[in-house]
């Protein structure tokens, strides 16, 4: 039987120290990045391949004897204040699924806030205290064009669609299959004449991914669903006009949407059924999808703590996205129709 090449091998024919070949091999940042080529390219001569079953002795024997120090993956809230962040029980989901993770696999996770700090401020104390990763919290609005904060130094993943620039790995709610999702779920609850209303700022933050697949997936076929789109700002005037054109039987929103706007009722005193794309499971009367960010949080952990494992840092070479689906929760605000029901035009 052929020996396996080991890392050994490679210093012997590069010169180098074993620790430094390993540590390159495993793409550490610093190890200059000439040295970590020429080992890379000696290893792939050599025909060298790592032991998966050394690699995992040595995480189950680091298992026994843990370190007193853990490293930290900064939590970057990239435009809320703290009371902001606190206060938010969407914000606070992220944060929860965020920290969960982060102690599941070993690491502290520590709260940062860009609107506290310049830039390159904060970068310094992110570095001085060892943090090599981040994972960049949500936009609530459109990101800005070049987004100032130094990422170049750090493992780093974002959270959510708004930010496009830089390309950072990132961990969505697929919006897509959500509308869908919420298409079949009504459908099987006996609606056909479901309208849409949709902030025309998220639209264009989601590309377009909720009408488009809303006209794509309407039980009643795209020319129908043309007619019960609503891209808009969204107030409760221009809500409560489009309402009573269209007359839809259930009205589907991107938020939960008070239940006792006026918008929301019609002539005869009596409420259109609704749908929010964005609910939280146990908490108010709204029917929809749970987006599930405490495990969008914990999928950008992953994102992070794999590139800090492999010592990468800053801007990938290919931007890997990872889309979560959502789940329907039932709610009061949307039961099953029934014959008493208005009917479909």
């Amino acid at each position: 039987m052929e020996r396996r090449v080991t890392i050994k091998d490679i210093a012997r024919h590069t010169g180098l120290h074993h620790s430094t070949v390993s540590r390159a091999l495993r793409d550490d940042a610093q190890v200059a990045k000439a040295t970590r080529q020429l080992i890379n390219a000696t290893a792939r001569k050599l025909g060298y391949s790592p032991d998966p079953m050394l690699r995992a002795l040595a995480l189950y024997r680091s298992s026994l004897h843990p370190v007193a120090h853990k490293e930290t993956i900064a939590f970057l809230w990239p435009e809320q204040t703290v009371a902001e962040a606190s206060d938010s029980i969407y914000l606070q989901r992220f944060l929860r699924g965020a920290r969960a993770r982060a102690t599941e696999l070993g690491f502290d996770l520590a709260e940062f806030f860009l609107r506290e700090h310049k830039p390159r401020a904060l970068d310094r104390i992110l570095r001085s205290r060892g943090i090599r990763g981040l994972v960049l919290g949500v936009f609530s609005h459109p990101s800005p064009p070049d987004f100032a904060f130094p990422i170049e130094n750090f493992a780093s993943a974002a959270l959510g669609s708004a930010l496009q620039n830089p390309p950072l790995n990132r961990v969505a709610h697929d919006h897509y299959r959500a509308m869908r999702i919420a298409l079949r779920e009504a459908a099987k609850l006996g609606y056909r004449r479901i309208a849409l209303a949709v902030q025309d700022e998220l639209d264009t933050i989601l590309e377009s991914r909720y009408s488009m697949s809303f006209l794509a997936h309407h039980p009643l076929g795209r020319p129908a669903a043309e007619g019960l789109l609503f891209v808009d700002p969204l107030s409760d005037a221009s809500l409560g006009r489009f309402l009573q054109r269209v007359e839809p039987e259930l009205l589907i929103t991107t938020f939960s949407y008070p239940l006792d706007f006026p918008s929301l009722r019609r002539p005869d005193g009596t409420r259109f059924p609704l749908v929010s794309l964005d609910v939280v499971p146990g908490r108010g009367t709204h029917a929809g999808i749970d987006q599930r960010s405490e495990f969008n949080a914990a999928n950008a952990i992953d994102l992070v703590a794999e590139q800090v494992l492999h010592g990468r840092v800053g801007i990938p070479d290919v931007q890997k996205k990872v889309l979560t689906d959502g789940i329907w929760c039932p709610g009061p605000s949307c039961p099953a129709k029934t014959k008493a029901s208005p009917a479909s035009r």
